[in-house]
């Protein structure tokens, strides 16, 4: 009797010792784990979306790293995983890595699932990064169209600019209570079409701009005029463009007048080479002729 209690009694220190030491261990991986945790970098995400005048749609992911009492600063060569949602479940749809600006861009495929909205969900994810903690963002988008017109009656010149989100079935639905905002393109970058260049879209879908006078075109008049839908919640950015003989015609004159890059010098340049090469040749002249007074004077 004796020696089955002495059994049961070192049986149950046993069992005491062995979950002890498992609880140790468990909790200092844990606590590894939460230091590495710790250590990461963090990031911040940010998924946008795009379509192109020629409905090419893409997704921008751009990665910044939050520096404590730092401005944040991008952050390249970060894989991303990026995820199609649909019904519930995800799927792996690409892997990028960003660039020098902490950017990374995907082509997005016709093949990509929507839900019953034409709503396409995108996540994107560092994950399992020996630097940067695990984070992700993710964004919706409905795919939509913007189809440009113009018209000259009398001296009015109007823009027109017709927005529709696409549905699951491909048909095209008014985009209602949407900001379109009108451009022009200029050299270096896109000029507001005036003060209110932005117009809100009708039941229709539709929204409308006078386009303003003395605005310069090419030699024949024709300007690039683009409308944007920018950052929208649903559709994100859409863009479409343009040509219009809208701008006043510029002819570019040769410039003929005296200049230090034409073949026709300035009076002051002319004047002041003539100046100085007399000057020159007056001094050798003197030079010269003191020359021949010092040897005429010594063969005397």
């Amino acid at each position: 009797m004796k020696h089955r209690l002495l059994t049961k009694y070192i049986a149950s220190r046993i069992s005491l010792f062995l979950l002890a030491m498992i609880f140790t261990h468990t909790f200092s991986v844990a606590r590894n784990e939460g230091a590495i945790s710790l250590n990461k970098k963090k990031i911040i995400l940010r998924l946008n979306f795009y379509a192109n005048p020629v409905n090419e749609r893409t997704a921008t992911i751009k990665a910044i790293e939050r520096v404590k009492n730092s401005k944040p600063i991008a952050a390249k060569g970060v894989k991303l995983n990026i995820y199609s949602l649909h019904d519930g479940s995800s799927g792996l749809f690409q892997q990028v890595v960003t660039n020098e600006k902490g950017e990374a861009t995907v082509l997005l495929t016709k093949q990509l699932p929507v839900d019953n909205e034409g709503l396409l969900t995108l996540v994107a994810k560092i994950e399992d990064n020996p630097e940067y903690a695990d984070t992700e963002v993710e964004e919706s988008v409905k795919e939509a169209r913007i189809v440009l017109s113009t018209s000259w009656t009398d001296s009015t010149k109007s823009v027109f600019a017709s927005l529709s989100g696409i549905e699951v079935d491909g048909s095209p639905t008014p985009a209602e209570d949407v900001d379109i905002t009108f451009y022009v393109q200029r050299l270096f970058g896109l000029l507001p079409l005036g003060e209110e260049a932005t117009v809100t879209t009708d039941e229709r879908g539709l929204a409308s701009i006078i386009f303003p006078k003395h605005i310069k075109g090419d030699k024949t008049g024709n300007v690039t005029i683009v409308a944007k839908v920018e950052n929208d919640y649903t559709y994100g950015t859409v863009e479409a463009r343009t040509e219009a003989k809208f701008g006043e015609p510029v002819n570019p004159q040769p410039d003929t007048s005296p200049a230090l890059w034409t073949s026709k010098a300035p009076l002051w340049m002319s004047l002041s080479f003539y100046l100085a090469l007399s000057a020159i040749l007056t001094s050798l002249s003197y030079l010269f002729y003191q020359l021949y007074k010092i040897r005429k004077e010594s063969s005397l």
